[in-house]
């Protein structure tokens, strides 16, 4: 038995590492194809040309967050946890839900494009544009459903190819857009990325099982499906809100406490240590969440061993990214910024142990998901949110820029102990001494690194 499950385990260790290399790559790619158009905008366009795109790109996102209701994971988590009987039916009524719900953001969009005119630019100038980028939000909408079924169907291989093959594809065709149009390319080239975005996805054919595939699906039948996605996903949607506005929040106040350029810096730090090393924990959420949300109902023990076991991979994967980050700091700022950014890299080094215990909160907290708790996920994002906002405050106002390492590392510490206190209460899960020792050992080898370069740097 022994002998089985060390195979067993060593087969997910190789699955996970194969995934974890293919969608960590996708990523990449993903950052590099939006470095080459933001400096392509830089240079054709200029100043204001980065700043409209930034703009309407965040617009879109807003729009995108509230009207897709957070179907891309809850779609991911109903069709993954039915049963092989039930799953053309849950696919069905997710495409069915996808076709109300791009009905709904396209209203949605169109009525408020004078209102995101005006709050943007203070006037109803640019509503031609936001009625546009309507188009936008419902491409996006329709690819994230298309994107869910194929996740939840361990289709990975063919998100992969059509990310790739519609980053290319879309940088492509922006290019000669930027070079002739210029400022005017904008909005054009926003719509290019979805709208080939969408086209890929679709194209991508999925064999589904014949039997039951919309027959026998009542509108109840439907209904029902679609109320449970909703449910899940309207508490993921306000989760989302909560965070965006969090992260907001804390930009505004660098920028009174310390202007523009500390708001440069900490945006620039928190996207090396948040969202560059959140390449890791994206790539691994493609393959580990529909695989523990299959286990939703058929026993909490399976569950609990997926758990641990994705947990000591984590950890061992992250330690070694977050010993890099610090060692290398100084490096990753000059590569990705200029040496004008050299303060940021106490922030990178202090922050960079924080990514452990981030690893292993997100693996606990995929259970949250993987059991429908919406209620219970929405409280500890908005614990997590009001949490980042404060240590922010108190660490930039105590010890500057390093002090925000400090607080995001420090945050992840206290969002770890409330998801392991939640999945433990409410759900019974237990660490195990494998985990535990990993974790233990982890957390020296991280402290130690950080230390010694940190007084290194000092």
């Amino acid at each position: 038995m022994a002998v089985l499950n060390g195979i067993g385990k060593s087969a997910t260790n190789r699955k996970i590492l194969k995934y974890l290399t293919v969608f960590g790559g996708v990523e990449s790619l993903t950052i590099i194809c939006s470095v080459v158009r933001t400096k392509l905008v830089a240079l054709y366009i200029g100043v204001t040309g980065v700043g409209l795109l930034g703009l309407f790109t965040n617009a879109v996102e807003l729009l995108s967050t509230f009207t897709q209701m957070g179907l891309r994971m809850s779609a991911v988590k109903e069709i993954s946890s039915a049963g092989i009987e039930c799953r053309a039916s849950v696919i069905r009524a997710v495409i069915k839900l996808s076709y109300y719900l791009s009905v709904f953001a396209l209203l949605v969009s169109v009525i408020c494009a004078p209102l995101m005119s005006y709050i943007s630019f203070g006037n109803c100038g640019y509503t031609w544009a936001f009625l546009l980028l309507s188009v936008v939000v419902v491409c996006n909408l329709v690819t994230a459903s298309r994107s869910a079924i194929l996740q939840a169907l361990a289709r990975l291989k063919s998100i992969a190819r059509a990310s790739v093959i519609s980053m290319v594809l879309a940088l492509g065709i922006s290019i000669p857009l930027i070079v002739y149009l210029r400022i005017d390319a904008i909005v054009p080239m926003i719509m290019v990325y979805s709208v080939v975005n969408m086209c890929v996805f679709v194209c991508q054919r999925t064999k589904m099982p014949e039997s039951g595939y919309g027959k026998g699906m009542t509108v109840a039948d439907a209904s029902g499906i679609a109320k449970k996605i909703l449910r899940l996903g309207a508490y993921l949607m306000i989760s989302s809100f909560v965070t965006w506005l969090a992260s907001y929040l804390v930009l505004s106040y660098m920028n009174y406490a310390g202007g523009s350029e500390l708001m440069g810096y900490y945006q620039s730090g928190y996207t090396l240590t948040v969202r560059y090393a959140g390449i890791v924990f994206t790539a691994m959420s493609m393959e580990y969440f529909p695989r523990l949300a299959a286990c939703e109902g058929r026993g909490d023990f399976r569950m609990y061993v997926m758990v641990r076991h994705q947990s000591i991979f984590t950890i061992i994967i992250v330690s070694v990214l977050a010993c890099a980050m610090m060692v290398l700091a100084p490096w990753v700022v000059g590569l990705f910024y200029s040496n004008d950014f050299e303060s940021i890299v106490p922030l990178v080094i202090l922050a960079s142990p924080g990514l452990l215990l981030r690893g292993v909160s997100w693996c606990m907290a995929f259970m949250i998901l993987a059991k429908g708790d919406g209620r219970v996920f929405l409280v500890t994002e908005l614990v997590s949110a009001i949490l980042c906002l404060i240590l922010n405050v108190i660490g930039y106002s105590v010890w500057g820029i390093a002090g925000i390492g400090a607080s995001f590392t420090i945050w992840y510490v206290l969002y770890a102990l409330i998801i392991e206190r939640v999945v433990t209460v409410r759900y019974g899960f237990s660490w195990g001494k494998k985990l535990i020792q990993c974790f233990i050992l982890a957390v020296m080898s991280v402290t130690i690194v950080c230390a010694v370069t940190f007084m290194l740097m000092a």
